[in-house]
Order: C-alpha cells, then structure tokens, then sequence
C-alpha cells in the first residue's frame, strides 16, 4: 500500500520531509516530479527530491530541470498571492551551485508587484541552506480570479 508521501514511479530514494504533501500537477510535472509543497508562516514551500532521471552528464541536477520547478514555484506563488492564474511571460535565471542525486531541493518565492495584467515574482532554490539558483518572473495574469 503506497502512503501519500511515497512517490508514483516508486523510487525509494524520493521521499519528502515530514510535513509535505505532493501538490497537483500537470502532465509534464508529473513526469519530471513529484514536486511536494507545504504551508508555513511565510507562505508555503515546495520541493523536490533529486533522483537519476533529474542528472545531467556531469552528474548533477540538470538546469532545465530547475528551470521548469522553478517555473512552476513563481506560477504557483503568482496564483497563491494574488488569485489569478498567470502565464509565464519572462523568466531569468542564474545557476548558482549545483545539486546532486538524493538532495532535497526546496522552493520558496514571493510576489513582488501585481498590476491588473501582469505580477513580477522572484524565487530562490536551496539545498540546506545553500542557494542553487535564484530567479525573477513576469507572469501575464488571467482576467478573473481563480479562487
């Protein structure tokens, strides 16, 4: 019997810390993932646990991999803050440190400013405490509120 923390592929190397849940998500998200989210006082924080499929030759997390969580972090805080769905318009990265096979890599992003059309996000990616990557977003906000 699987527990709502074990993963769908099975893989017992990812398993969440104490206190995530997996989040929904769509097609593509399912395949790269499981991502995991819970709440906190600051908002909620999401994260993954790096498994082999995650690897580039180098051995470590591979950029479009971080590229599309985070995505999905700034569209999900874009959503949280302000409740319209939004679209990714603009999106910059910058790879900071790597992270490697069995890592828990944690999310956390927050809305800087909404306009009636577009929000701007910004989100870090850590692996203990260490920044991987930090990244800024512009989302072009749908007209009527998702909530």
């Amino acid at each position: 019997m699987r527990s709502d923390r074990e993963p769908e592929t099975g893989d017992a190397d990812d398993r969440a810390p104490d206190g995530f849940a997996p989040t929904r998500q769509g097609q593509f998200s399912r395949h790269i993932g499981p991502y995991y989210e819970k709440r906190d006082g600051e908002g909620f924080v999401r994260g993954f646990r790096v498994q082999e499929k995650h690897l580039n030759a180098a051995g470590v997390v591979h950029g479009g991999m971080l590229t599309a969580f985070m995505d999905s972090l700034l569209g999900h805080t874009v959503f949280w803050a302000s409740g319209h769905s939004g679209r990714t318009v603009r999106l910059v990265a910058d790879f900071v440190g790597p992270a490697k096979r069995g890592d828990w890599v944690e999310g956390r992003a927050k809305l800087i400013r909404a306009t009636r059309t577009v929000a701007f996000v910004e989100g870090t990616l850590n692996v203990g405490g260490r920044q991987v990557m930090r990244a800024d977003g512009v989302f072009r906000l749908s007209r009527r509120k998702s909530r």
